[in-house]
């Protein structure tokens, strides 16, 4: 038997771009001092974190927009069809019938 090596294909990259948060300015920090660069990391990580959440409330009342649009009460209940005939779903006793049985 005889095999052959094949690589898979290239998978194109999507083309879908995402906007990141603005991202804090890095603060140079002496490589010595450790609580410093720890401090300055938090302030970005906090930055960041805030920028985020900004996004996401900003989604969240759109999507809840979205949500209050479509679920608006019609102008009346709809109906069955005027052809429906209910008695089509009776059994033989006068009983409905279970269903899928």
């Amino acid at each position: 038997m005889k095999f052959e090596v094949v690589e898979p294909p290239e998978v194109p990259r999507s083309e879908v771009v995402r906007e990141s948060p603005e991202i804090a300015p890095a603060v140079a920090v002496d490589a010595g001092d450790a609580v410093a660069g720890l401090a300055a990391a938090t302030e970005r990580l906090s930055a960041d974190v805030a920028a985020e959440s900004e996004r996401i409330d900003a989604s969240l009342a759109e999507l809840a927009q979205v949500i209050a649009r479509s679920s608006a009460p019609s102008d009346g209940e709809a109906g069955p069809p005027d052809n429906f005939r209910a008695d089509r779903f009776r059994s033989a006793g006068g009983e409905e019938g279970e269903r899928g049985a």
